[in-house]
C-alpha cells in the first residue's frame, strides 16, 4: 500500500488554499485559511464570526472552554474583512489563572504577538488587530490544575478612510486656467536657471583646474623628487572626478445574543441551577455545561462587562468620527489615532495614506454643498474603486507572502525528512502554476478597477466643467489615474 508523507497531504491542503484564492481575487469575497504546520498533534479549532445584531456590518464569537496544566489549545479566527478593527479577548473565569495567549499568522510558530494574564488589566488579553484571510490563537496554561476560560473576538463594522481625500478646493487660478501657463512659465524659468547654474559649474570647474595645473607647475620647480611628481600627476587626473563626485546624493460557542444575555442576568449564579436557567433565559441554541457556573459567576460577569464597554467604545468612537464629520473633511485625521493602535498581521496590510498622492483641485470638494449633487456618485464610485484596490492588493501580498513561505518552508523540509525529491517537485510544480495563474487574475482585476478609475475621474471631469473648470481631467485627473495606476500595478 503507497505511503503519503504528512508533508506531502500539508502541502495538497495549501495548493487548495492558494487555488480557492483565485475565486477570491474573482469576486474579493473574504476566505480564511488556518496557519500551516506539519505536526499532527496541532488541531485547531474554528471560531467563525457571525453577525452582530445589533451593529450592522460588525461581528461577533465567544468560546468557553477549560485548559489542562501543560495543554495548548490552538484556534484559528475567520470570517472577518481586512477593513474591519479586531478586538480579541482572552480571560480565565477564576481570579489570577496564569494564561498565555499568541498571535499568528501564517505559521504556528511565526507569532506576531504574545501576552499573558498576570500582566494585563483585571487578567483580560486583548490583542487589537487588522487582519486579511484569517489568523492564529495558541494559548499555553501555567496552572497546575484544570482552568475555565473564554475567548471574544469582535470585529467592527468596515472602516475606510486611512486613504484620506485627494481633493482640495480650487483656487482662483485653478478655475480659471491659469495653472498650466504658470506651469510652463516655471519650467521655463528653471530650465533657464538650470542652463545658468551649468554654465556657472563649468566656468567653475575650468577655473579650479587652470589653479590646480598652475599649482601643480610651481610645485614641478620647487619639488624634483619623483614621489612628489607622481603624487600630482595622480591629483590631477582625479581632480575633476573627485570635483564631479560632490554632486552625487472542549468547547462551548457563545453567540454575541448569548454573551448578552449573560451580561444583563443580573441574578447570583447559585440561586438557580443550570436546568431553570435555561428555562428562564430560553437559551435555545446554547448547550448548558456544568463549567457554565464558572462562565456565570459574578466574576467572569465582571469580565464580560468589561469586554462589552471596550466593544462599544469602539462602535461609539467609529459612530460618532462619521457623525461629526463634514463635506469632505479628511477622515484620516479622525481615524488616524485608531488605526495606529491595530496591529496589521502579516506586514501586507496598510493603514496609512499613500504617498505622494497627488491632490486634485475641485469645485466642490464639499459634497454637502448645492454642487455636491453632480458630484457625489463619481466621488463614490472613485473611494469605492480606490478600496478595491486596496483590498486587491492586500489579499494578493498576504497570499504571496503564505506561499513563499509554504515553499520555502517545503524545500527545507523535504530535504530534512528524506522525501523523495521527485514527489516534492511534483507538488511545487503545482503550486508554482497556482501562482502563476494568481498573477493572471490580479491582472484581470487590476485593468477592471483602472477602468472603473477612469470613468469616474471622466465623469468627474463633466461635474468640473459644469461649474465653470475646463479640461479638468487633462489637467489633474490624469496625474492621479496615472499614480493609481503605478501604485498598484503588481
Amino acid at each position: 500500500m503507497k505511503t503519503v508523507h504528512p508533508i506531502q497531504i500539508h502541502f495538497r491542503k495549501k495548493l487548495k488554499y492558494i487555488l480557492v484564492i483565485l475565486t477570491v481575487l474573482g469576486g474579493l469575497n473574504k476566505i480564511g485559511a488556518q496557519p500551516f504546520n506539519l505536526d499532527k498533534a496541532i488541531k485547531p479549532l474554528e471560531i467563525k464570526l457571525a453577525d452582530d445584531p445589533d451593529n450592522e456590518g460588525a461581528k461577533g464569537m465567544a468560546v468557553n472552554t477549560s485548559i489542562k496544566s501543560g495543554e495548548t489549545h490552538y484556534f484559528y479566527v475567520t470570517g472577518h474583512d481586512i477593513f474591519q478593527f479586531l478586538e480579541v479577548f482572552i480571560f480565565p473565569s477564576n481570579e489570577s489563572a496564569h494564561l498565555e495567549a499568541s498571535v499568528v499568522k501564517d505559521s504556528w510558530k511565526d507569532i506576531e504577538d504574545t501576552q499573558n494574564t498576570l500582566d494585563s488589566d483585571m487578567e483580560i488579553i486583548n490583542f487589537k488587530l487588522r487582519d486579511q484571510g484569517g489568523f492564529g490563537l495558541k494559548i499555553i496554561s501555567s496552572e497546575e490544575s484544570s482552568t475555565n476560560y473564554s475567548i471574544v473576538v469582535y470585529a467592527s463594522s468596515s472602516e475606510k478612510s486611512y486613504l484620506s481625500s485627494p481633493f482640495i478646493k480650487a483656487t482662483t487660478q485653478d478655475l480659471a486656467g491659469t495653472n498650466l501657463q504658470t506651469s510652463n512659465s516655471s519650467s521655463s524659468n528653471i530650465k533657464d536657471n538650470e542652463t545658468q547654474v551649468s554654465n556657472s559649474n563649468t566656468l567653475l570647474y575650468v577655473l579650479l583646474l587652470i589653479a590646480i595645473v598652475v599649482i601643480g607647475l610651481l610645485l614641478w620647480k620647487q619639488f624634483a623628487k619623483k614621489r612628489t611628481i607622481q603624487f600630482w600627476i595622480i591629483l590631477l587626473t582625479l581632480a575633476p572626478a573627485m570635483m564631479l563626485s560632490q554632486n552625487v546624493s472542549d468547547v462551548k460557542i457563545l453567540t454575541w445574543s448569548d454573551i448578552n444575555r449573560l451580561i444583563n442576568d443580573q441574578r447570583e449564579s447559585n440561586r438557580a441551577n443550570p436546568t431553570q436557567r435555561q428555562t428562564q433565559r430560553d437559551l435555545t441554541n446554547l448547550e448548558l455545561m456544568a463549567s457554565e457556573r464558572n462562565v456565570a459567576s459574578e466574576f467572569s460577569r465582571a469580565r464580560y462587562t468589561r469586554v462589552t464597554e471596550t466593544i462599544n467604545s469602539l462602535n461609539n468612537n467609529l459612530n460618532n468620527i462619521h457623525s461629526n464629520i463634514k463635506g469632505n473633511v479628511d477622515l484620516y485625521q479622525s481615524t488616524k489615532a485608531l488605526y495606529q493602535s491595530y496591529k496589521g498581521l502579516g506586514n501586507c496590510i496598510n493603514s496609512v495614506p499613500l504617498p505622494g498622492t497627488p491632490r486634485m483641485p475641485s469645485f466642490c470638494p464639499d459634497l454637502n454643498s448645492d454642487c455636491g449633487e453632480c458630484f457625489v456618485d463619481a466621488r463614490r464610485q472613485l473611494e469605492e474603486t480606490r478600496y478595491n484596490l486596496e483590498k486587491l492588493k492586500s489579499i494578493y501580498s498576504c497570499t504571496k507572502k503564505f506561499s513563499d513561505a509554504a515553499i520555502s518552508f517545503g524545500d527545507n523540509a523535504s530535504g530534512v525528512h528524506g522525501i523523495s525529491g521527485l514527489a516534492w517537485q511534483s507538488q511545487r510544480m503545482k503550486i508554482m502554476k497556482s501562482l502563476e495563474n494568481l498573477d493572471k487574475a490580479y491582472d484581470s482585476k487590476y485593468s477592471q478597477y483602472i477602468e472603473s478609475t477612469h470613468q469616474a475621474l471622466i465623469s468627474l471631469n463633466e461635474c468640473e466643467a459644469k461649474y465653470g473648470m475646463k479640461d479638468w481631467y487633462d489637467r489633474f485627473g490624469i496625474l492621479f489615474e496615472d499614480f493609481i495606476k503605478m501604485k498598484y500595478s503588481r
